[in-house]
């Protein structure tokens, strides 16, 4: 595919602008892009001291202080001499690294004794027990493995920029597999303590860093930009070495508004565009009547994803000058019609079963009674301040309901900001009604007419 830049000059009616729900989920396309893996956004500093290792390196004998879970506020890799060591780097706000602990704590137990699996978190002590508390308390069982907190040294032998991210060390102290978690199987370990090779794809992450939103896609790609006061947007293939994310904001030499995609594919791109800064559109509430919507999306995780993204996603970018911006999103749309004639797309209500918020009595137990604005959020629950129930609900969607087969909606009608603060699996929705009790609210299944987007294909660009 060449390199494309367009103007587009023609207005659509206006509507008011809304960026604060579009800001709000920016960060969460890096983060969830692909449900099987999670994108670490920090800067590790490097250290000549620690060189990484790969497959066929032998493992030092670090000692590894801040362990929770364990006899020793310290453990040694020669702790677990003769053992397969298998560690999992995850963190708390991955989930699918948090998924992954009753299944690791179950094959630690069906092969105690031969192997040791090894959590390995950036996070601090404080931020890791607290969630291990909580998490434990929800499964109402105690898991068994020690983890290893505040980790530097093991993070400089085993870089990566994705998680969970597992190694697998054999019981002479050898790298033998490097892998996702779908390698970690009850079958592939019992072949390993065999001495046999099981079959995997080496998880590799590709070195990539944060676009420079400073400054526009046109000038990354030395694009001359011109026609001052019309629309301008630029669409190139994916671009090796950078992570998956966009970023709306204000263009500072004309006060305009610029949304820029890097890396995405065209699934997030027309459900950001057709939500109109108004809504969250969840993967839930898309349908796609296409011959093949392979173009748009993908079911595959990891390694696999990547080469599909590859081959399937792009840099995009538009804006427009600050008398457009009331306009933005419907000329987006319109661009994206230009661009891609091959689909139709449109938003319309469809009655459809949905999982919806609802109040179960008239009695107010949440209304704020705060001035500041607090939102914190993980897995194991969150805190919210005189923040909108829309927040709550949006950002379920976004993240650890976002696989759920039918759309969340708000339907309580309250109308005010709220107070809540909810102990719960966020990915599970028996242990969210369970919290939720408390504020005489609960989610239940029930039909709605709900937004859609529908894409289809033209029939006017049909062979």
């Amino acid at each position: 595919m060449k390199l494309e830049i367009c103007f587009t000059g023609q207005l659509l009616p206006k509507f008011s602008f809304r960026k604060q729900l579009l800001l709000s989920f920016s960060f969460l396309v890096y983060l969830f892009i692909n449900p099987a893996t999670a994108v670490l956004n920090y800067t590790r500093k490097t250290d000549t001291i620690f060189k990484a290792l790969k497959i066929g390196d032998k493992v030092p004998d670090l000692v590894l202080p801040n362990v929770l879970n364990y006899p020793k506020q310290h453990v040694s890799m020669g702790d677990f001499k003769g053992k397969l060591i298998i560690l999992d780097f995850w963190a708390t706000w991955c989930s699918p690294c948090v998924a992954m602990i009753p299944k690791l704590d179950s094959l630690q137990s069906q092969f105690a004794g031969k192997i040791q699996v090894l959590p390995v978190a950036y996070q601090s002590v404080a931020e890791v027990q607290a969630f291990l508390s909580r998490f434990e308390k929800q499964h109402k069982k105690h898991f068994t493995l020690p983890d290893v907190v505040a980790d530097k040294n093991l993070t400089l032998l085993f870089p990566h920029n994705t998680l969970p991210h597992f190694v697998w060390i054999d019981k002479d102290g050898i790298v033998q597999a490097i892998t996702e978690f779908r390698e970690v199987t009850a079958q592939n370990i019992a072949l390993m303590l065999k001495g046999e090779k099981f079959h995997f794809r080496e998880k590799v992450d590709p070195k990539a860093v944060h676009f420079d939103f400073r400054q526009s896609l046109a000038s990354f790609k030395n694009i001359e930009e011109k026609q001052a006061g019309q629309p301008v947007s630029v669409l190139t293939p994916f671009t090796d070495g950078f992570i998956a994310e966009y970023r709306l904001g204000a263009i500072d030499s004309i006060k305009g508004r610029r949304i820029t995609f890097i890396n995405i594919n065209l699934d997030w791109i027309y459900r950001i565009a057709y939500g109109g800064g108004k809504m969250y559109l969840a993967p839930n509430r898309i349908l796609y009547k296409t011959r093949d919507s392979s173009h748009f999306t993908s079911k595959k995780m990891g390694a696999e994803y990547h080469d599909w993204a590859r081959e399937n996603a792009y840099c995009y970018e538009f804006s427009v000058p600050a008398a457009l911006n009331s306009s933005f999103f419907e000329l987006m749309q319109k661009d994206l019609q230009k661009r891609f004639p091959q689909y139709s797309a449109e938003i319309k209500p469809l009655n459809a079963q949905c999982l919806a918020l609802v109040r179960t009595s008239t009695t107010d137990l949440i209304g704020s009674t705060h001035d500041e604005y607090v939102f914190k959020w993980a897995p194991g629950g969150c805190v919210m301040r005189n923040q909108p129930l829309s927040k709550l609900v949006n950002y379920l969607n976004a993240s650890y309901l976002q696989l759920n087969p039918v759309p969340l909606v708000d339907d309580t009608g309250y109308k005010e900001t709220v107070d809540i603060e909810l102990e719960a699996n966020m990915s599970n929705v028996d242990s969210l009604n369970q919290a939720l009790k408390a504020y005489d609210l609960k989610l239940i299944e029930k039909r709605l007419d709900v937004p859609m987007l529908t894409v289809n294909d033209n029939p006017k660009q049909l062979p």
